[in-house]
């Protein structure tokens, strides 16, 4: 099978794993390779990752998917985020970056955002896509 399908194959299903989540519908992951581990259900992508959704887009040198925890965390130097809704105007990067089935995402490590003209910067950057509601604290 090749990479392009692969890759199709396992966002399948991830998607249909976190399909409960409105914030991850229409997910869309995309890397240069891709290995599943099922003994411990994960997916791991690896190499220039990009993951679209329909309220971000996400860049990070690797990604995984806990199918136990439902989340994914992205890995990079740094990982970078942008919003792609015109309600919510956010970009930033961190060196990790952890999305939840609860909607928010976690900026963690060197994390820095720019968020209605406002520079944040802090080791743990916490925000809802949704309705833009910034902490960090949990």
């Amino acid at each position: 099978m090749n990479k392009i399908a692969t890759s199709i194959l396992i966002s399948s299903i991830c998607v249909s794993a976190l399909s409960a989540n409105p914030f991850l519908d229409n997910l869309i992951i995309n890397s240069e390779s891709v290995e599943i581990k099922k003994d411990s259900s994960q997916v791991i992508f690896l190499h220039d990752v990009e993951i679209k959704t329909g309220f971000l887009t996400i860049k990070a040198d690797t990604a995984l998917y806990d199918n136990i925890k439902k989340i994914v965390s992205l890995k990079g130097t740094p990982s970078l985020i942008k919003s792609t809704s015109e309600e919510q105007n956010f970009n930033g990067n961190a060196e990790k970056i952890i999305f939840y089935i609860n909607i928010k995402v976690h900026l963690l490590g060197n994390a820095t955002m720019d968020y209605e003209n406002i520079k944040i910067s802090s080791n743990s950057i916490i925000i809802n896509p949704q309705n833009g509601a910034v902490s960090s604290d949990d």
